[in-house]
C-alpha cells in the first residue's frame, strides 16, 4: 500500500499532447468572434498563461467582454 492519498500530473505533455487541441481551439474561438488568426508558434507562446493574460497577449488591442467570454468556454 502507498503512503500517497493523490497523485497529480501536469496534464498536458506529461500524459497527452494537446498543444494541437489548443491551437485549433484558439483558432476557432477568434473565427466565432470574427478576430484574425495567429500562428502556431504564437498560440503555443501563450500555453501555461491564465486565459485573460493569452487573451491580450494575442490580442492586445481587444477588449470586447463578449469577445473574452468566448475565449473562456
Amino acid at each position: 500500500m502507498s503512503d500517497y492519498k493523490v497523485l497529480i500530473f501536469d496534464w498536458d505533455g506529461t500524459l497527452v499532447d494537446s498543444i494541437g487541441r489548443i491551437v485549433e481551439s484558439i483558432g476557432m474561438a477568434a473565427d466565432v468572434c470574427g478576430l484574425p488568426g495567429r500562428d502556431e508558434a504564437r498560440v503555443r507562446g501563450i500555453i501555461g498563461l491564465a486565459m485573460p493574460e493569452a487573451i491580450a497577449s494575442l490580442y492586445p488591442d481587444v477588449t470586447d467582454p463578449k469577445v473574452v467570454e468566448v475565449f473562456r468556454r
